[in-house]
């Protein structure tokens, strides 16, 4: 079994296919570990709360100056 293993060369074309479908099934598995694991560790953050104030008592913006404006004159 090692000398099939050391001597990549002496494989037929049914070896090589069956290898390169194990190194992606391989590879797939892993990645779909790293991701279910990246969801989980997002999901155990703290949820992110706004720094909700008052609102600041300010001039008007123009846009509800020319509101306020337009209902006076009605």
């Amino acid at each position: 079994m090692y000398e099939v293993w050391s001597n990549p060369a002496s494989w037929t074309t049914q070896q090589w296919m069956a290898v390169c479908i194990m190194g992606f099934v391989i590879l797939a598995i892993v990645v779909m570990i790293y991701r279910l694991l990246a969801i989980v560790n997002m999901s155990k953050k703290q949820k992110y709360t706004p720094n909700l104030r008052r609102l600041r008592k300010s001039a008007p913006t123009s846009a509800e100056q020319t509101s306020e404006e337009s209902d006076e004159s009605q």
